[in-house]
This record gives C-alpha cells, sequence and structure tokens, in this order.
C-alpha cells in the first residue's frame, strides 16, 4: 500500500468547517460516514455487521489481520477517487479492530476531501496515538490544519502547522515527502506574511523537484504578495 496522501491546497482554501455527519447523513445512508458517524445502526445494518464479522472469522486468523486487508482495500478505493466505497471499507477495518491506525488516517483524508477539516485534524489525531511512527501523517496534519485556518483564522493553526511540519523535516530522508512538507510550509508562512521565508521554502521544494510548484495557485499569489 502507498502510505502517502498528498492533499492538494491551494493558496485559496475554500474549506468549510462542518460535521461530516450533518451533510452526509442528511441521506440517511450512515454507512458513508467515518465510524458511522457515531449514530445508531439501523436493524439491516446490524445484521449486514453481524454477517460480515462472520465472514471474516471463517476466512482469516485473526480480525486484526482482517481489518489490516479491508484498510488497504479502502485505500485502493481512495486511490480510485471512490471515497464512499473507501468509507465503508475503512469502516469495516475499524469494525474488526478499532485500534488500526491505517484506517482513522483514511477517515482523515477523506475528511479533508469532503471539506471537515476539523473531523479529518481528529483523525488524523487518533492515528497518529495508534502509530506514533508514522511520520507522513505529520504533513496531513499541517494540511488539515492551514485549511482550518485559511476559514477561522485562528493563528494557533498555523503556528501548530509549522511545528507538524519541522517535525517532519527533521528527517530529510523521505525526498517526496519532503517536497510536499517544503510546500505546506511555504503556505504557512504566505498566511504569516513572512514571504521571504515563503519563498525560500518554495526554492526547498522546487531544488528537489522542478516540478513541484508549476500547478500551484499559490505562487502566483506569493509573486503579487512579494514580487521576485
Amino acid at each position: 500500500m502507498k502510505q502517502f496522501i498528498k492533499l492538494a491546497l491551494p493558496v485559496v482554501l475554500v474549506f468549510k468547517l462542518g460535521s461530516a455527519a450533518a451533510q452526509v447523513a442528511s441521506n440517511g445512508n450512515i454507512n458513508q460516514l467515518p465510524l458511522y458517524g457515531g449514530l445508531e445502526k439501523s436493524r439491516s445494518l446490524k445484521k449486514a455487521d453481524a454477517t460480515f464479522l462472520a465472514f471474516c472469522d471463517q476466512n482469516f486468523p485473526t480480525r486484526k489481520e482482517a481489518s489490516v486487508y479491508h484498510s488497504k482495500k479502502g485505500w485502493d478505493f481512495f486511490y480510485a477517487k471512490d471515497s464512499e466505497t473507501a468509507i465503508k471499507r475503512f469502516n469495516q477495518a475499524w469494525l474488526l479492530d478499532s485500534t488500526n491506525a491505517s484506517a482513522y488516517w483514511g477517515f482523515g483524508v477523506v475528511e479533508g476531501q469532503r471539506q471537515h477539516p476539523a473531523d479529518a485534524l481528529r483523525y488524523f489525531q487518533i492515528s497518529r496515538r495508534h502509530n506514533p511512527a508514522n511520520r507522513r501523517l505529520l504533513i496531513d496534519m499541517a494540511q488539515a490544519l492551514l485549511s482550518r485556518y485559511d476559514v477561522t483564522h485562528h493563528s494557533p493553526d498555523l503556528d501548530t502547522a509549522v511545528a507538524r511540519l519541522q517535525e517532519y523535516l527533521a528527517d530529510t530522508s523521505d525526498t517526496k515527502g519532503t517536497t510536499d512538507a517544503y510546500m505546506k510550509m511555504a503556505v504557512a508562512y504566505f498566511f504569516k506574511r513572512d514571504y521571504r521565508n515563503a519563498w525560500e521554502y518554495v526554492d526547498s521544494a522546487s531544488t528537489l523537484d522542478a516540478t513541484a510548484t508549476h500547478n500551484w495557485e499559490f505562487i502566483p499569489e506569493l509573486q503579487k504578495a512579494s514580487p521576485r
């Protein structure tokens, strides 16, 4: 499984704060919500869960191994741009093992795509508690913080985003992740109106990957704010 999620982050973000449950559960399909939205399941869904668990008990050595399998399937659907099915698989993984860090990470990236940065951040934090060794998660946490800041302008989110990225950049052995971290750091400093540092991180990203900045709306905005 490719254990890295790169969420697009233009400089002018349009993420809205809100609850996934409020948006998705209006159609009654709580299976499209992480952890089923914490809502009461219907009798038919409870029956489906029981059938699913029985199937896994018969076909996997342990529920934990079944959970790993279904979280991987969730990522497959996520990369295939089918987030609704991805959530269903992540829910199944969680149903099998409530400590599966990969499932919580999946919940977070889908909630980020649904423009719910606060929900995304909450799931990223849970994922990190279950797997603190996953350094790539730090970049996605910074993404969620920057997205939330763009709506609330709550300055501590910027400081925390920078801290998470600095923690990730303490080890720059992962070039692809480092490029993404540099770009998100540039956005953070742009929001801080520290354009000198913003340009420095853009340059650092370009040094590692000359194409990193080609399609970012952020660059013209930075150029407008602080021409080179």
